[in-house]
């Protein structure tokens, strides 16, 4: 015997199915069943809101793990790509997460990826190359000079060098408030300039 049979169905992370059923022999009105539909997580994003990936030693870096779609709670994690270290974990029922790191160091640079997981199969988001760049520190200043006593008429060499900072380094030379030169090191190190 054939029973006439009607359903609705919606398309939601939660929904719930109907089934209305009516014959001679069985009469069913109403029977309803709630099921959880979780959406798979899509398209995860890791980015920055350090201009180019690159961070001052020393300033805050912020990484933004976010999803297209995905339902439910949503777990982010932040991992170095090199050793695989976990930075940081955060469990939310939104489509974005952040890890913020306070004083970036040297060793803080390199490229970072940001898994995301909803009890789905895991995603994960490109790599993300992080730069962190080194403030010029305070100059050293030497003389260079054939003999000992610099006589007149005697080339005389200006050695300028920062021990730290990240190339390429611009060194200015003054004789009081007059500009002599400058010179640029592009691969870090020292510069001179002959008087």
């Amino acid at each position: 015997m054939q029973s006439p049979c009607s359903h609705t169905l919606h398309w939601r992370a939660e929904s719930v199915y109907q089934l209305f059923s009516e014959s001679p022999e069985v009469r069913v009105s109403h029977m309803s069943f709630y099921t959880h539909l979780g959406v798979p997580i899509s398209k995860v994003s890791l980015e920055t809101q350090a201009p180019g990936g690159q961070v001052i030693e020393g300033g805050k870096l912020v990484l933004l793990c976010s999803v297209a779609e995905g339902t439910g709670n949503i777990t982010f994690s932040w991992h170095r790509e090199a050793t695989g270290t976990r930075l940081g974990k955060k469990t939310q029922g939104s489509l974005s997460a952040e890890l913020e790191i306070p004083a970036v160091k040297e060793i803080d640079g390199g490229k970072y990826l940001c898994p995301a997981d909803n009890g789905h199969d895991p995603v994960q988001s490109q790599v993300l190359n992080i730069l962190v760049r080194i403030p010029v520190s305070s100059p050293v200043l030497t003389l260079g000079a054939p003999r000992a006593q610099a006589e007149v008429g005697d080339v005389v060499e200006l050695h300028c060098e920062a021990l730290r900072g990240s190339p390429p380094i611009l060194y200015q030379f003054y004789l009081e408030d007059v500009t002599l030169g400058n010179s640029s090191a592009p691969s870090g190190g020292g510069a001179s300039f002959n008087l």
